[in-house]
């Protein structure tokens, strides 16, 4: 299992760091913070961790092997200035694992009796009152796993980015949002999704140790499309709860952070295959892989006539996942 208890059974601590106060009704939650190269948001992340209501919590920051800044040390300090009141522990990678991976080989590491765990982009900062909503959802409703926020542009957080998502038969994402669409209430009501976002994700630990954590494999997107379609067949539900708000810069979809996980197009392509060819019921992949297959060909083709050959290579490559 992904979370089972290391000899020393290490809990989340630093220092002298304390818990804030009791439990005051709410299960713990350990927060997950995965960063890469991501200097430049992780310290807004953390000050809004340690801003949040809810009333007991800890966090892990796993470096995954980040080149800017490139030790240990220099991420530990971070967390330090800005984690005051929350029992915080750094940890980092001897090599770029992709977020799932390094989330788990931080988890391994570790033990803890938190009831939730929240997995979080270093890009992506959270209201006040986030965890203690997502994690209010879960608690009042047993058949729900994961819970997402409502999530919105970083520079501009009157801009929607997403509220949950949907996918087609071959692993498409589909947001049901205008382009620029903006944010005035119209999407705040609880209600099931297919699948959240994994720059915000908080699951019931219990759930997370029975599918045995996240795809190694799927080092960079689709990820969270994998995770909570295995959830929905393990026959837990999954949801958002648009109270609850996060930003998020969307660095690596943008171009915005170096990664070794590059480019985008080959791995999103390959995940959202492999997301499908695991989940999917096996009479139904009689006909969606020809079908993703005839798609790939069609767009290799339209690649090579638009002269983009090594975007074209890049669809290719996903194929062979």
């Amino acid at each position: 299992m992904v979370l089972a208890p290391v000899r020393d059974r290490r809990r989340v601590t630093a220092g002298t760091n304390r818990p804030r106060g009791g439990t005051g009704g709410n299960g713990r939650v350990l927060v997950v913070v995965i960063t890469h190269n991501g200097r430049r948001w992780l310290t807004d992340c953390l000050v809004a961790l340690d801003g949040q209501t809810h009333s007991d919590l800890e966090v892990l920051v796993v470096d995954d092997h980040s080149e800017i800044p490139p030790d240990r040390s220099t991420v530990s300090r971070v967390a330090k200035r800005h984690l005051k009141r929350t029992r915080h522990r750094v940890m980092r990678t001897s090599k770029a694992l992709g977020f799932g991976g390094a989330a788990n080989w931080g988890l391994s590491g570790l033990w803890t009796d938190a009831e939730f765990l929240l997995f979080l982009h270093d890009d992506a900062c959270l209201d006040a009152s986030a965890i203690e909503r997502m994690v209010g959802r879960l608690r009042a409703d047993e058949r729900i796993g994961i819970v997402g926020p409502k999530v919105v542009a970083w520079d501009d957080p009157g801009r929607l980015e997403e509220v949950g998502l949907a996918t087609d038969r071959l692993g498409h994402p589909y947001r049901g949002l205008e382009e620029g669409e903006r944010d005035s209430g119209q999407h705040d009501f609880p209600r099931r999704v297919f699948y959240v976002t994994s720059a915000c994700i908080v699951i019931r630990q219990s759930v997370f140790r029975a599918l045995r954590g996240w795809d190694p494999r799927m080092r960079a997107f689709g990820e969270d499309l994998d995770l909570c379609w295995r959830a929905h067949l393990a026959g837990h539900g999954v949801a958002v709860e648009p109270r609850a708000r996060a930003r998020h810069a969307m660095a690596m979809a943008t171009g915005r952070r170096s990664s070794p996980f590059v480019p985008a197009r080959y791995y999103s392509k390959r995940n959202r295959l492999r997301a499908v060819a695991k989940n999917a019921a096996a009479h139904r992949l009689v006909y969606l892989l020809p079908q993703v297959v005839l798609l790939a060909l069609l767009e290799v083709l339209a690649l090579f006539l638009m002269r983009q050959p090594r975007s074209a290579w890049q669809v290719v490559r996903a194929l062979g996942w």
